[in-house]
């Protein structure tokens, strides 16, 4: 399978309706309390056992394995490091998923939360509202003083993900393509939405989380564009960084560039598309499919992982951080 096929098909809910970022929040200005039925039952269990230790399974999509953890899960990195190469997976090593956030040691990020993310995109002068709605599971599992890690794998490996040798370009010339390149995606799906979005009578979360995601594009553009400005971006790119910015690109336009062509499919299907969602929605196929060709001329490059591979990686890094987790608790060395 190609991530072409997949990317037909993609799903994510919006922001807030999702389980891991719908937790009440109130920090820097920024208010949210009306979590989504799963997340509260997510809440209500953790108040009622009162957990040691939280983890999330995740899927990153294309390129390496990289991990969250929360400080007290440092001594469990060799062994993330350890299960990642003995399964033969290459580590993550290019463009955070979030800017910002220091490395703990490569691929392994302090575990994202809502109040962490909203201080760092402060301090960088970026509104924090354009990119953070409500709080995540860190936020809540520390209130516990749980330990907390999330486990990112690849369906698809690269491996230019876990090459850190210099490239020829410099950092703030990839950033600021990528910011270039976002704000042509945003383009896109604004037009779209521009000519279509009056007429759209179908409700549903497929619309809501199109319309959202589409809505962010121009935010991240905005972010990258003003990381290309820090002067400590003077410096030569590596491998992995010009890799992991383009490739951002990629699955961006393919997932919501995709989301929101299904949004406007599904009125046609229906027999209630007005002549407006019918031209937006033909213009944006014949832009997908460029972005479609695009990609799968790059299949070749790709490794597809085995599902036990993934699994196998899940696992022993749950097992090793749980083990740390635990011994804290206790009081017991690592």
């Amino acid at each position: 399978m190609s991530d072409t096929p997949y990317a037909r098909g993609f799903y994510r809910p919006a922001p807030v309706e999702q389980v891991e970022w719908s937790f009440p929040l109130d920090h820097g200005g920024i208010v949210f309390d009306d979590p989504v039925p799963e997340t509260r039952a997510a809440m209500a269990l953790m108040d009622a056992v009162d957990p040691v230790f939280v983890t999330g399974l995740h899927n990153a999509e294309l390129g390496g394995v990289y991990f969250y953890v929360s400080d007290d899960l440092t001594p469990a990195i060799e062994d993330l490091h350890g299960v990642t190469a003995a399964l033969g997976l290459p580590l993550d090593r290019g463009e955070p998923e979030f800017a910002g956030v220091e490395p703990l040691a490569d691929a392994v990020f302090p575990a994202l939360s809502a109040h962490a993310m909203i201080d760092a995109l402060v301090e960088m002068g970026v509104d924090p509202a354009q990119h953070v709605t409500a709080g995540g599971t860190a936020d809540y599992a520390e209130r516990f003083g749980a330990s907390m890690l999330v486990a990112e794998l690849p369906y698809w490996a690269h491996a230019d993900a876990d090459d850190v040798t210099e490239s020829r370009e410099k950092y703030r010339d990839v950033l600021a393509r990528s910011a270039d390149d976002l704000r042509g995606l945003a383009d896109v799906l604004d037009a779209a939405l521009d000519v279509a979005g009056p007429d759209l009578g179908i409700e549903s979360q497929l619309r809501r989380a199109a319309v959202a995601f589409a809505g962010g594009m121009r935010a991240n553009a905005e972010e990258a564009a003003a990381r290309a400005l820090d002067p400590a971006s003077d410096r030569p790119a590596t491998v992995a960084e010009v890799f992991s910015n383009a490739d951002n690109v990629r699955m961006f336009r393919l997932r919501f560039g995709s989301m929101l062509a299904r949004t406007l499919h599904v009125e046609i299907a229906a027999g209630t598309a007005s002549p407006a969602v019918r031209s937006a929605a033909r213009d944006l196929d014949v832009v997908l499919e460029g972005w479609y060709a695009e990609a799968a001329e790059r299949q070749a490059e790709l490794e597809t992982i085995p599902i036990e591979r993934l699994v196998g990686v899940q696992l022993g890094a749950v097992l090793s951080a749980a083990r740390v987790a635990v011994s804290r608790r206790r009081g017991e060395s690592v």
